[in-house]
């Protein structure tokens, strides 16, 4: 199987496109993904608990709008990460340097974007990756005038990065509005 990166550049802030050939039984096809900002992800096993400032380059284009600190659930350690780890794996995912990661997971990432907003809801898409392939997708309806979740998700790290990626969009976009 082969990645290729097409048209991406990740000091811009434009779609980068993916060209994934694969080979299956003799038979060559062909798929495209579209991701926002190159291969900025989260790591899936990331427990963020509040807004880490730092040195980050462009915070704006972390997988979770922000720099987050937290910790770490994978295999069940619940410890926190060191600032380096925190920096260079979990908010940036597919962390195979880190000790903790479970040989045998579901998902190495997550990412999140908006779908669509209208009469108080917000639309949160996700897609786990495995392998940078799709391992999974789903959609999460945030309330925004009551900050509740319409619909929710079983896995609480999953929802927890939906709540700090809208904090940080949010955030954002209001600091961006010269009307607020």
């Amino acid at each position: 199987m082969q990645a290729q990166l097409e048209n991406c550049c990740p000091e811009q802030p434009v779609a980068c496109s993916v060209r994934l050939n694969v080979d299956a039984l003799s038979l060559a096809s062909t798929m495209r993904f579209t991701f926002a900002f190159g291969d900025l992800v989260a790591c899936p096993f990331f427990m963020p608990d509040r807004r880490l400032d730092g040195d980050w380059p462009f915070p704006q284009r972390l997988p979770l709008g922000a720099g987050w600190s937290g910790r770490c659930t994978a295999s069940h350690s619940d410890v926190r990460p060191t600032d380096d780890e925190l920096k260079t794996g979990c908010n940036m995912g597919y962390a195979g340097a880190c000790a903790r990661l479970p040989k045998e997971r579901d998902a190495d990432a997550v990412r999140f974007a908006f779908g669509e907003e209208r009469d108080g809801l917000l639309h949160i898409r996700f897609a786990y990756e495995l392998d940078y392939l799709p391992a999974g997708h789903g959609e999460l309806i945030y309330v925004t005038a009551t900050h509740q979740w319409q619909t929710t998700h079983s896995n609480a790290c999953l929802v927890r990065m939906a709540e700090c990626y809208i904090e940080s969009q949010l955030s954002r976009r209001s600091t961006s509005d010269p009307n607020s």
